[in-house]
């Protein structure tokens, strides 16, 4: 480990801790982008670095005893080596993958360090295929597809190339002790106790956690169960409390008792305990074998729950599920705590539209949601900027957030704060049609429908997300492609990891994915989650055409009577259509502190009558679109409120144009609400750098006035004026009776 020194940013990526320490500029200002070495160019090794640190060696874990000692990195960018006191771990097997989580039992290194301390050194290297930007669009030459990785990171239309492609450890790392067996993948979910029983009147809670035994002794010992309701501000008040009803316990076989809360104390139908909202607490004995078991818990019944709902329909009720682990001979190994919500999510292919339609808890969701990159383009992100991100979308009044598969790569906070705040979220792994065999171009001719090249990493990679992110009751839908489909066979395991389909999808993945119903591929864990639906790509089963055809968009500025045109768009459900973005003259001057750089577009006035854009290159790089369209007949939307004659001026009125355009294309959609449509998703609602299009607030998490058009038009009563009729009506969403003045109701 040779050079320099410098602190690092953990989590982050090698260029956030490059700017953090002053060696290079920050890329999200004026052009400051083009004066960092793009890593093609430059070398892989220019962005290969060591991070370093040490580790007190735990007390107390009873390692001699077969405790056991575990480093987990939660997320690195692509490949790593891991030293400790300068002796490298896992047979000098590199760790790789971007989306996998690598867990290194490092127990035996501990018990040879001499002293309390030990030194971990971690050297992470870039993606093996970095690819070449100098000449290409949608994910520059389409390279970066090969590893399993973000592709967005080659540059997009919306985006410059990231330098360094994300290269870092981008995710929390954690250092966790437990005995002998570890708790890991737990697993919570609700269902109907009978098929004809709603969820609201009774809900069997099942629940699974996988015990890894990391010695070769089979132990013995019990586990302890218990669930209760989350408290909080974002929880309904019926769930707020906590109370445990004096039960006597009784035997179980292994000696134990369990105490069941509640009035209903008594055993039915297998249940470990039947209970109304209070706390619920079993035991469970267990033999636990070498290697890793998965272990089903006993299901417990929960009468009357409070249920999940999305935003504008119900509270936002959590539940904690707590598993504890107690060995013969040893004592407590290990505790994990998941938390859940209760609720059923249902997909279908509407049979008159014969578009995508999603059902909570029996009731028909109409989605008005965003496309979501990631919080941060070199990954410096924060929990709060992640609340502050979901919250400004439940203040819109959007029901859905779609994380993109050229990115998809957030952290645990911004699935918590989903799950809080009621939005739900489409999950999409990591094939885009630019990239992945549909984008092919003269400048970038190799795009690959077979990619990434190792698909047992991708493979495992897809089984830990969704072991990750399956017990969050904001998580809605699983889809395997952006624009595209994975190749066959990875379109086959997560078919068989993810059994549910829409109900009435005739897409021929989904035909495809009922052959293999019962049957387990080699190598892929099957039914990891089968409680809400798999597609196969955003283009598929009831999503724009329905059968792949490139039918979302479109992304450009529009006249605002457009949007309601029945003409405009002919499929029922949009996953992408999108805008203009420019944010307010505070923001541009961070951007651009360059006045040159900051000046607006110049104008010229075409023989037609219309108004061209000639933006400057600094606004060009930050991916500016223009306010006009005159090939298309659309006027400029800014001109139409006056000309401006300063940054200001020009910023003040986009904020105008912003929030007419925004607010139009929700209520032209409203307008068709289960007549024509059933969803759609704005591309984007946000940016994950200093861009200048398709964002209702900026990279510094300031509104545009097109967060303003998008509040104001998803009111849940809201009463608009169709510029394609010019008749005015409430949304179809707005279950109000208006009553004549002086009538009671």
């Amino acid at each position: 480990m040779q050079g320099r020194k410098i602190p690092a940013v953990v989590p982050g990526t090698i260029l956030t801790t490059l700017i953090q320490n002053w060696i290079h500029p920050d890329p999200d200002i004026g052009l400051n982008q083009s004066r960092i070495p793009d890593i093609f160019h430059a070398g892989r090794n220019v962005y290969t670095y060591w991070f370093c640190n040490s580790l007190r060696v735990p007390q107390g874990t009873g390692l001699q005893q077969g405790g056991r000692v575990r480093l987990i990195l939660h997320g690195i960018n692509y490949s790593g080596r891991i030293f400790i006191d300068g002796d490298e771990v896992l047979g000098g097997a590199p760790i790789k993958g971007m989306y996998l989580r690598h867990t290194v039992d490092i127990t035996q290194q501990l018990k040879q360090c001499e002293t309390d301390e030990c030194s971990l050194a971690v050297l992470v290297s870039p993606p093996d295929h970095v690819g070449c930007v100098d000449k290409g669009g949608q994910g520059g030459d389409h390279m970066i597809a090969k590893d399993v990785t973000a592709p967005y990171v080659e540059g997009w239309d919306w985006i410059l190339p990231v330098p360094d492609r994300n290269t870092g450890i981008w995710d929390h790392v954690e250092l966790l002790t437990t005995g002998p067996v570890a708790l890991q993948h737990p697993y919570v979910f609700a269902e109907r106790v009978t098929p004809e029983q709603p969820l609201s009147k009774g809900a069997s809670i099942r629940s699974e956690v996988t015990l890894d035994n990391s010695t070769s002794k089979t132990w013995s010992g019990v586990i302890t169960a218990k669930i209760w309701p989350v408290e909080g501000p974002h929880c309904r008040q019926d769930t707020a409390h906590r109370t445990q009803a004096a039960v006597p316990g009784r035997s179980t076989a292994c000696g134990q008792s369990y105490r069941p809360a509640g009035k209903h104390a008594d055993m039915e139908a297998g249940y470990a305990c039947r209970t109304g909202r209070a706390v619920v607490q079993w035991t469970e004995c267990v033999v636990v074998p070498p290697g890793s078991t998965v272990h089903n818990l006993k299901p417990c019944l929960i009468e009357k729950p409070a249920l999940w709902w999305p935003i504008h329909l119900g509270g936002q009720a959590l539940y904690h599920l707590e598993v504890t682990l107690h060995l013969d001979g040893f004592g407590l190994s290990d505790r994990v705590v998941q938390r859940f919500g209760i609720r059923e999510i249902e997909s279908r292919i509407d049979q008159d539209l014969e578009g995508h339609t999603f059902y909570v808890n029996g009731v028909k969701v109409f989605i008005r949601g965003g496309n979501y990159i990631a919080s941060d383009w070199m990954l410096r992100w924060s929990t709060q900027r992640y609340r502050d991100e979901v919250r400004m979308h439940a203040e819109m009044g959007l029901n859905m957030i779609r994380l993109w598969a050229g990115a998809a790569c957030a952290r645990a906070p911004f699935y918590e704060a989903c799950d809080e705040a009621g939005i739900l979220v489409w999950q999409e792994f990591w094939i885009t049609g630019d990239c992945n065999g549909r984008g092919a171009t003269p400048d970038s001719p190799v795009s690959d429908h077979s990619w990434p090249l190792d698909h047992a990493l991708y493979v495992a990679s897809a089984a830990d997300t969704v072991r990750r992110l399956r017990s969050h009751a904001c998580v809605a839908l699983w889809c395997g492609g952006n624009e595209q489909v994975p190749a066959a066979d990875l379109d086959a395991a997560l078919c068989a990891m993810l059994p549910q389909r829409p109900l009435g999808d005739t897409a021929p993945s989904a035909s495809m994915c009922a052959d293999l119903e019962g049957a387990c591929l080699a190598d892929v864990p099957c039914n990891l989650d089968s409680t809400r639906a798999y597609v196969s790509g955003s283009l598929w089963s009831g999503f724009g055409q329905g059968h792949g055809d490139f039918s979302d968009g479109p992304y450009g500025i529009q006249e605002p009577a457009s949007f309601f045109d029945p003409a405009f768009y002919r499929w029922p459900f949009n996953p992408e259509v999108g805008s203009v973005g420019v944010p307010e003259a505070e923001t541009m001057r961070d951007i651009f502190p360059d006045p040159a750089q900051a000046a607006p577009p110049e104008y010229h006035r075409l023989p037609s009558g219309l108004v061209e854009e000639v933006p400057n290159a600094a606004w060009q790089a930050h991916t500016y679109i223009s306010y006009g369209d005159p090939p298309k007949g659309v006027r400029n939307q800014i001109l139409l409120y006056g000309e401006p004659s300063s940054l200001e001026d020009f910023c003040g009125l986009a904020q105008i144009a912003n929030y007419v355009q925004y607010r139009a294309l929700m209520e032209g959609w409203a307008s068709g609400m289960w007549e024509r449509f059933t969803g759609l998703l704005l591309w984007k609602t946000q940016n994950p750098w200093a861009g200048l299009r398709g964002q209702m607030y900026d990279w510094r998490l300031a509104q545009t006035g097109g967060f303003y058009g998008v509040r104001c038009a998803c009111q849940p009563l809201h009463v608009q004026l169709n510029l394609h009729t010019m008749q005015a009506r409430p949304t179809p969403s707005a279950t109000y009776t208006f009553l004549p003045p002086g009538t009671q109701n």
